[in-house]
């Protein structure tokens, strides 16, 4: 985006899209590039993209020209790309799922274990208990660890609030037993190379 708000759009199969404007966006997405335009990091919060119809997150940096902002750069992620990292990043037992979700609970994106449920929120999930920790966890600003039975295996919920968004939380759940342990102590170094694999790709 230019600095008067007109700008050009890029998709990721290489096609251009001139004469865009900014006012065409949704609030969400002004707010981001407005705040690249006043020389700061914009980050949008996890929101429906206007054009491909997925969630996706947005972030928009300044371009400058020396000591000038000359306009915006902006890129947006789905966040299906983070089912693959979260399936990568962290070695789980064969009923381990790692999750990313917001303060209601709905998820976002998933590994695929998570994905095989069938689930739109973690509230859906059987697990052998009636939600097993996951409002005191949200409550408490999604920091922390619950454990419970998983039809009577040791199990335990992990929970972590993603650094610089709003409303979101990454969630290990798994037994107490599984390959590695707990993967609680691993969800700091999924989540960095998570958000530097997105950053590298836009």
């Amino acid at each position: 985006y230019n600095a008067d708000g007109s700008g050009t759009h890029i998709t990721i199969d290489g096609s251009i899209l001139s004469d865009i404007s900014l006012s065409d966006s949704s609030p969400m997405v002004q707010q981001t590039v407005q705040t690249a335009l006043q020389g700061s990091i914009g980050i949008c919060d996890a929101h429906i993209d206007d054009g491909s119809g997925e969630m996706v997150l947005s972030y928009a940096v300044p371009v400058w020209d020396h000591n000038e902002v000359m306009g915006a750069l902006m890129a947006s992620q789905s966040l299906d790309t983070f089912s693959y990292i979260l399936d990568g990043g962290v070695v789980l037992s064969e009923v381990g799922m790692v999750v990313c979700i917001n303060g209601e609970g709905e998820i976002l994106a998933a590994s695929q274990r998570a994905k095989n449920l069938d689930c739109s929120s973690i509230y859906d999930w059987e697990l052998g208990t009636e939600h097993p920790g996951f409002s005191k966890l949200l409550q408490n600003g999604g920091n922390g660890v619950q454990y419970f039975d998983y039809y009577d295996v040791p199990a335990y919920i992990a929970m972590r609030p993603v650094n610089h968004f709003e409303d979101l939380y990454l969630m290990v759940v798994d037994t107490e037993d599984s390959v590695v342990g707990h993967s609680y102590d691993h969800m700091l170094l999924s989540q960095t190379i998570g958000f530097a694999l997105m950053l590298v790709s836009m």
